[in-house]
């Protein structure tokens, strides 16, 4: 059941002492209702569910879900009422407008074609890649079972590694309603266009120059960087070349033909395989500079997870 225990109810209990004004009639029965376990079957249907509702503002079937706990719901409790500050990514907004998305200047492979142009809608998209101190937080409150790997690089600021795209999926949602802003993996039309700044049409992020790449990008080395540790380009966005792979939400297609122009993501049509999602910007290993170029584009599993491998999100601005 979603009734509170253990240390969420005494933290809750002690709130309502403390502040019972932050507190409605209903949710405050329900606090007390977890107090008292011997009426929890009968008030959990009638309060437990209300409270929820209450305090997302939307409908509460995702708390049926496989894989929904108790701390999970808690952890959307606490966020709600302020009880957690939770660490949010620094937003950038990216403009939209037209551009040539694919291999326009003719150094990738046949995966990067038909060259198209594309109309992106502003949106916004975070300035850098999620960091292992926001994931773990997620981890924490929800007392998530998988806690990624550091490789022994350290965490606080680096980019999280060893995510899948589910995982990646599923922190997005958490962090939806845990705020109450819905959060996104981009698409790969928003990632190319915000990774060439635009209609400017930058072959990495940052830099239409191979000898500046390394003034805006991580690798070459031999693990991961904290993020913003290089130059960010004009749209203010660190490590969109570099540091780690990112996932964004289309599905693999062999190449261009038939792809959205309105930046939408690609998903099952035209051939899709959405067992596999696309990944961009390269990573810290290698020293290759053609694998961080802007247009470059790879895939892994839905499921994989390595020490190259992390994310970034998006907004819609409306």
């Amino acid at each position: 059941d979603l009734l509170l225990r253990g240390r969420p109810l005494v933290e809750a209990g002690e709130w309502v002492k403390n502040k019972p004004e932050a507190f409605s009639p209903e949710e405050e029965q329900y606090v007390r209702a977890s107090q008292n376990r011997k009426n929890k079957s009968r008030v959990f249907t009638t309060l437990g569910g209300l409270l929820v509702l209450l305090l997302i503002g939307g409908p509460i079937a995702w708390l049926g879900n496989a894989g929904v706990t108790v701390p999970y719901a808690w952890s959307i409790v606490q966020a709600r009422l302020h009880l957690v500050e939770i660490r949010e990514p620094d937003m950038a907004k990216i403009p939209g407008g037209k551009f040539q998305l694919g291999d326009v200047e003719g150094l990738g492979s046949e995966d990067e074609q038909p060259v198209h142009t594309v109309t992106i809608a502003t949106f916004q998209l975070s300035q850098h890649e999620v960091t292992f101190e926001a994931y773990d937080q997620f981890v924490e409150l929800t007392a998530r079972k998988y806690s990624p790997r550091d490789e022994n690089w350290g965490r606080g600021r680096r980019p999280v590694i060893n995510v899948s795209w589910d995982d990646a999926q599923t922190y997005a949602t958490w962090l939806s309603q845990a705020t109450g802003k819905l959060y996104r993996l981009p698409s790969e039309g928003e990632w190319e266009y915000a990774a060439r700044n635009g209609s400017n049409q930058e072959t990495w992020a940052g830099t239409l120059e191979e000898s500046e790449l390394g003034n805006y990008a991580v690798f070459g080395g031999d693990k991961t960087a904290k993020v913003g540790s290089k130059q960010p380009n004009e749209f203010g966005l660190y490590d969109l070349s570099g540091n780690v792979w990112e996932w964004v939400e289309d599905c693999w297609h062999d190449n261009y033909i038939e792809a959205p122009k309105d930046g939408a993501p690609w998903l099952e049509g035209g051939g899709g395989d959405c067992g596999r999602r696309v990944i961009r910007g390269g990573s810290w290993y290698g020293i290759n500079p053609g694998n961080l170029r802007s247009s470059n584009r790879l895939w892994d599993t839905t499921v994989i997870r390595n020490g190259s491998l992390g994310f970034r999100l998006a907004q819609d601005t409306s």
